[in-house]
């Protein structure tokens, strides 16, 4: 782009003090302003020498081996992960102290680092920008917020709110959101009934910072030309995410985004809570919507598990729990994908009996306090015999003197966030493309009102960057994720086919052996045909459109990205190769598809972070076999699957 040219210009002539480069940089301070340029300066000064380095050691690693073997031999797995973390430890703290310091969309790309979007992001930059999600400084109250406020309302904050703290419950990117009390209900409300009808209800108040747009260009044209430079492959993609982070500067819109999606839950998932916006008190940069009471961000809620845990198993300090852990699984991890395996934790069921059992106790225990006033109830503490510790659970049931530790039901949770985001994807056709664990909320057991109050629940906030997709395309991706889960049951990845003790055979047939199932290699090829015949007519380009590229994107963007899948490479390694092989060409076709493709990767992120990888086709098909049957299209469909498995050179 124009002002990609530009800023390379800027750059070149920096070093070389031409007066050409001035001129660029002129060209650009009227593009994106002075303010803008002074921040990219800020952030190239760090992120350009960081990327070079990184860059660097992935030729030693990766490219020099492949033309000077003898010079340079090839690398285990093992042996470049220990050349890279050093790397990691080096530029992680000035990275993400500049984007602290930056603010902004910074703030965003922190968060998606935080969330692991992909899985691919490595363990020590994940912790690192871990604060993102919910520890980002807040503006000023009696400066910023209060004014705004007023602005925006054209009402002083004491005609509206009977109070309001001055402490943010939560800030954002763009924004942040405090607690206030209501003082009256607006006038023209229909939904909250008479004048007056709404005083005293808790709520929380978002207010938008108004430097933040000021800055958007410039901040997304530095992070864009990183990787027009270094990452071309995300570059269609970060197109589309330009354009929807855009929409979030007016809360109007996304205070109608929840509404909507609010009234499309409300039947199909009870249990999961979309809070009210009060309509007539939201504006382009405040929002009001009802407090969800009590709940805490999902984030802290496993930061506390972890902390509980990492007391009962005698660390000193929970950083050092999570790291033995972490280390411990992604061990399992890439032991088992060396296997054509996926290391995963407990099942939903399994989990669920387990707290169902740790409740039980806990009653039991609650039952002695109050039976005997605490006198026996103590030294069974105390002897751990009714297990745990004097912590209190991990989803805050049993108070701090609980012995009976309560855990989250990660895999349900992971489960239910799919479920949502599939209905939504494939019912609905109107989605929140920003599930990054820091807008969601955790409800233990108990807290709240209505009918799911004796389950855990989830809450879902900020509508900001909401896509509605035409049924049209709704439907394409219902078929996509349908080719998609029937394609991996016939590839050779597939775990039915890897268990299989005897090598291929000449004709591609494998021989049955160690609980291996027959792996056919006539219908596999179909498959992918299949497939890839489905991404071109969706739109999806390359520029070489060959059909490998297009089952490989189709399968990892729609299917799975675990370790296993991807064995030997992580998800940069793939992307590069893919970029090297046949690059990715524009998107302008399919933009749509783009948030669906990141939302489903930031689902699968937080899959991983708990131990929880999930198959994103499966975890949709039934929603999308629902789309296509309402729409008359499902038996099309499936015949079509069925005759890549027909005998014969067909289908």
């Amino acid at each position: 782009s124009k002002l990609v040219a530009m800023l390379r210009v800027a750059g070149a002539a920096s070093v070389a003090g031409s007066a050409g480069a001035a001129l660029g940089v002129m060209h650009l301070r009227d593009e994106v302003g002075d303010e803008s340029i002074d921040r990219i300066i800020s952030f190239y000064r760090v992120a350009v020498p960081m990327v070079l380095e990184y860059k660097a050691l992935e030729v030693k690693c990766e490219t020099l081996p492949k033309y000077l073997p003898r010079v340079f031999p090839p690398m285990t797995d093992g042996e470049e992960r220990a050349l890279f973390e050093p790397l990691h430890e080096k530029w992680k703290g000035p990275i993400v102290e500049k984007f602290f310091e930056l603010g902004g969309f910074y703030y965003k790309n922190g968060q998606r680092a935080a969330g692991n979007m992909g899985g691919f992001v490595p363990t020590a930059w994940q912790e690192a920008c871990r604060p993102f999600m919910d520890s980002i400084p807040p503006r000023d109250f009696k400066t910023v917020i209060a004014p705004t406020i007023e602005a925006e309302l054209g009402r002083p904050l004491g005609e509206v709110f009977e109070s309001i703290e001055e402490e943010p419950v939560g800030c954002a990117s763009i924004g942040q959101a405090h607690r206030a009390v209501l003082k009256v209900g607006p006038p023209t409300s229909s939904s909250w009934g008479e004048p007056g009808a709404a005083k005293g209800r808790r709520v929380v108040v978002k207010i938008q910072d108004p430097s933040a747009e000021r800055f958007f260009r410039g901040d997304v044209l530095a992070l864009k030309t990183l990787t027009d430079l270094f990452f071309p492959q995300g570059t269609p993609a970060f197109k589309e995410i330009e354009k929807q982070f855009a929409t979030e500067f007016d809360y109007r819109r996304e205070a109608a985004n929840g509404a909507r999606i609010r009234a499309n839950l409300s039947e199909a998932f009870p249990d999961v809570v979309v809070p009210e916006v009060l309509m007539d008190l939201c504006t382009k940069r405040v929002l009001v919507m009802e407090e969800v009471y009590p709940s805490i961000p999902l984030t802290r809620a496993l930061e506390r598990q972890a902390a509980q845990a990492a007391k009962r198993a005698g660390f000193r300090t929970v950083e050092d729990f999570v790291a033995q852990e972490t280390a411990k699984a992604r061990a399992a991890e890439r032991a088992a994908a060396a296997r054509g395996e996926v290391a995963s934790g407990h099942d939903a069921r399994t989990l669920g009996r387990y707290i169902a059992l740790q409740r039980l106790k806990l009653r039991l225990l609650e039952g002695l306090d109050a039976a005997f006033f605490g006198w026996l109830a103590l030294p069974l503490k105390r002897w751990r015999l009714l297990g745990g510790s004097t912590d209190s659970g991990g989803t805050g049931e049993g108070g701090d003197n609980s012995a009976v530790f309560v855990p989250i039901n990660t895999s349900k949770l992971v489960d239910d966030l799919l479920a949502v985001h599939g209905h939504e994807v494939l019912i609905d056709g109107c989605f929140n493309a920003d599930p990054h664990p820091g807008n969601i909320l955790y409800m233990a057991p108990g807290q709240g009102s209505g009918s799911g109050r004796g389950k855990e629940r989830l809450a879902l906030i900020d509508y900001g960057q909401v896509k509605v997709l035409p049924d049209a395309f709704r439907l394409k991706l219902a078929k996509t994720m349908l080719l998609v889960r029937a394609a991996m049951e016939l590839d050779p990845r597939h775990a039915k086919y890897r268990r299989a003790s005897s090598q291929q055979t000449k004709d591609g047939e494998k021989a049955l052996g160690g609980g291996a199932v027959a792996f056919d290699r006539r219908a596999h090829e179909r498959a992918k045909l299949g497939v890839a015949k489905h991404m071109t007519e969706i739109g999806f380009k390359s520029e070489k459109m060959l059909t490998e590229t297009m089952y490989e994107m189709c399968t990892v963007y729609f299917g799975r990205d675990d370790a296993a899948w991807l064995w030997p490479r992580n998800f940069v390694q793939w992307s590069d190769a893919l970029q090297a092989s046949d690059p990715l060409g524009s998107l302008d076709e399919i933009e749509d598809a783009v948030m669906v493709t990141m939302t489903g990767l930031y689902l699968r992120g937080l899959g991983h972070a708990v131990q929880q990888p999930r198959n994103l086709a499966e975890a949709w098909g039934p929603y999308a076999e629902r789309a296509l049957r309402e729409a008359g299209m499902l038996r099309e469909v499936e015949a079509e699957i069925e005759a890549w498995t027909r005998p014969g050179d067909g289908g």
